[in-house]
């Protein structure tokens, strides 16, 4: 992961973008133009990111025509947090700009630029989105590699997977999220990974994709194994 600039549109470019946000910003005082990463390119296994702010993904979300000016394409974090009872998916709220009431994988977000010579660490951005949405700590969870990518083509979103497992139990996951999560998620599920797809509707598509194509490795790889965390059995 390389950082390799700053995104730099135009003069009237960055005008138009500025007025989305002031419209966007008066209509929903709750928007916060934190700093993003947006992918430049990806080769062997290699991801250039450029750094931007969220009023670019707004506007690019906003207008076709600065969509295809700006080119974001979003860095972001999915985990797939499994727990002895399953995989953990979260209610989107109302407020959220995208998906709102919909299904995801918990948890999930933007990665964060960090310090200026610093490369972002992936790892670190979704043990913080978990103590944010979900309110676990990290030394509550095992946190893995990435294990692969997934791109929307029609928002521009990369998220990079980490797989997350957990032996806190289902009441205590509900518990941590009603006393120290986000309002981003209305509400969290916890149900077998092999019943996940089939029974949790709305749910987001990248998220249905990560979910169908996990489940395929895992029972690849434990055949013989239906008592596996988050298995639900065969």
């Amino acid at each position: 992961l390389e950082i390799v600039g700053d995104l730099a549109p135009d003069p009237s470019v960055r005008a138009e973008v500025d007025a989305l946000w002031a419209e966007a910003a008066a209509e929903r005082p709750h928007l916060f133009d934190g700093p993003v990463l947006s992918v430049v390119a990806l080769d062997a296994g290699r991801l250039r990111v450029c750094r931007a702010s969220y009023r670019h993904i707004l506007a690019a979300r906003t207008s076709p025509r600065l969509a295809a000016l700006l080119r974001m394409r979003p860095l972001a974090v999915s985990g797939i947090l499994t727990c002895p009872q399953g995989v953990v998916l979260g209610r989107r709220g109302r407020d959220v700009t995208q998906g709102a009431g919909q299904w995801e994988l918990v948890p999930s977000g933007g990665v964060e630029p960090g310090e200026a010579a610093a490369t972002p660490d992936l790892r670190g951005q979704i043990l913080k989105e978990l103590r944010e949405e979900v309110g676990l700590e990290p030394d509550q969870v095992q946190a893995g590699p990435p294990v692969g990518m997934i791109e929307d083509l029609a928002s521009g979103v990369i998220d990079v997977v980490i797989a997350l497992t957990t032996h806190v139990p289902a009441d205590q996951i509900h518990e941590a999220h009603r006393k120290r999560g986000s309002s981003e998620y209305a509400e969290l599920v916890i149900i077998p990974l092999s019943q996940a797809c089939a029974r949790i509707q709305p749910l987001l598509p990248e998220s249905r994709v990560i979910l169908e194509t996990w489940g395929k490795l895992e029972r690849h790889r434990h055949p013989s194994d239906p008592n596996r965390p988050g298995s639900g059995g065969k």
